[in-house]
C-alpha cells in the first residue's frame, strides 16, 4: 500500500545588498543534483542577471580569520570540525568528539589548529556555531553552521531558522571577509 506524498523543492534567491547575491538551495545527497538545481536556478534568472557577472564569494579569508580570532572570540562563536590542505595537498581534520565539544577542548587540537592555521594551510571545511549569548539574542538558539562545506563560497545553515538568523550569520561572515585593521 503506498501514498503520494507531494513534494516541492523551494529556492530562495534574494538581493543583500550591497554586493551579494544569496541563492539559497534545500541542502542535497551529491554534488551533481547541487550543480543541476544551481543551473536550474541561473536558467530562470537568466532573462534578468547574466550569471557571468556574478563572482562567487570566496569564503577561504573568512575561515582563516575565524580559525586566527577563535580564542578572543570565544564568546561569538566556537569552531567545531575542521579539514585543512597543506601545499603538498595533503589532507588533515580535527574533529572533536561530539558535535557539542569545541575543535579547542583539547590542547593538542588547539596546539594542531594553530599549527596548520600558522603555516597558512587551507581551510577548507569549518564547523562553527554561532552562540546566542555572543549574537545579542538575535538568534533564537546556538546555530551550527558549515563553512566551505563543498564549495569555497558555500555555507551550509540548518533548516528551520529565521531570515535574521541567516542575515547574522551573513553579516558575520563579511566581517570576517575583511583584511585585519
Amino acid at each position: 500500500h503506498f501514498e503520494p506524498e507531494d513534494e516541492a523543492t523551494v529556492y530562495v534567491v534574494r538581493w543583500s545588498g550591497p554586493d551579494l547575491l544569496e541563492v539559497r538551495l534545500p541542502r542535497c545527497d551529491s554534488k551533481g543534483t547541487l550543480l543541476f538545481r544551481m543551473n536550474e536556478v541561473w536558467s530562470r534568472l537568466q532573462p534578468a542577471l547574466d550569471r557571468d557577472e556574478f563572482v562567487p564569494w570566496n569564503l577561504k579569508p573568512a575561515r582563516h580569520r575565524m580559525l586566527k580570532e577563535r580564542k578572543e572570540r570565544g564568546a561569538l562563536y566556537q569552531l567545531g570540525s575542521l579539514q585543512f590542505t597543506d601545499s603538498a595537498s595533503g589532507k588533515a581534520s580535527i574533529q572533536p568528539h561530539t558535535d557539542d565539544e569545541g575543535a579547542d577542548e583539547a590542547d593538542e587540537r588547539g596546539a594542531a589548529i594553530d599549527a596548520y592555521a600558522n603555516a597558512k594551510c587551507s581551510c577548507d571545511h569549518l564547523v562553527a556555531t554561532w552562540l546566542l549569548t555572543g549574537s545579542g539574542e538575535v538568534l533564537e538558539r546556538d546555530l551550527r553552521v558549515v563553512i566551505g562545506a563543498r564549495h569555497d563560497n558555500e555555507v551550509v545553515i540548518e533548516t528551520r531558522v529565521n531570515s535574521r538568523a541567516v542575515d547574522y550569520v551573513t553579516n558575520q561572515l563579511r566581517y570576517f571577509s575583511r583584511p585585519e585593521a
